[in-house]
């Protein structure tokens, strides 16, 4: 054996031995993640706390659709959907004010708008036929994202407020 072609091996063994390693911090982190947001009270530090757990899902799903594993990306934004669904409960329980006090509201927004964009790019990366699902989550969290931004902004031009509205 020529000494080149062990060096070769030993190469591929070390890059394989780095990649299992990132995938495995990957994973505990994005563990690490989903156990301090379930644990957290405070519906604006759950906010932020789900910020970056979107982030470490969002590079999950990405490696996940890269490897076709299409089943695992759904479970991927199916969590993510949920979490965003909590927060948002969370936010809403507090009886704030979206308009006058956004703190938390606006940051679950944001991300909101840069996951569906996420998404979006991940659809398009999806079998034709596994799609409709993708799409069904993509819509849920496209309507959260319209009610998070009606309650930010409640008086658009051109809309009604509930108080304005004509009674039945």
């Amino acid at each position: 054996m020529s000494p080149v072609g062990t060096s070769s091996r030993l190469l591929l063994a070390a890059a394989a031995l780095c990649v299992t390693t990132f995938l495995a911090q990957a994973q505990s982190a994005v563990d690490e993640l989903q156990q301090q947001f379930q644990r957290e009270n405070d519906p604006v530090r759950k906010v932020k706390i789900l910020s970056k757990l979107g982030d470490a899902q969002f590079d999950r799903l990405h490696r996940e659709t890269d490897e076709g594993k299409f089943a695992e990306a759904l479970q991927t934004i199916a969590e993510y959907r949920d979490e965003v669904r909590t927060a948002e409960a969370a936010l809403k329980a507090t009886g704030a004010d979206p308009e006058r006090k956004p703190g938390g509201f606006k940051q679950l927004q944001i991300h909101l708008r840069k996951g569906l964009r996420e998404i979006s790019q991940t659809i398009l990366l999806v079998p034709v036929e596994q799609r409709e699902r993708f799409e069904a989550i993509s819509s849920e969290l496209a309507h959260i994202n319209r009610e998070l931004i009606d309650l930010l902004f409640p008086r658009q031009p051109g809309k009604k407020s509930e108080k304005e509205k004509p009674k039945e």
